[in-house]
């Protein structure tokens, strides 16, 4: 469940190393909402 979460999010993560991984989207809309300001 958390996974699916995570992926709706643009974030998944491999359950065998526990490594995370951002979309180019998700990064590209974090990006923009901390530049803003």
């Amino acid at each position: 469940m958390w996974k699916f979460l995570m992926k709706s999010t643009g974030i998944s993560v491999d359950p065998e190393t526990s490594m995370i991984y951002t979309s180019p989207e998700w990064w590209d809309n974090h990006e923009a909402g901390t530049n803003k300001y």
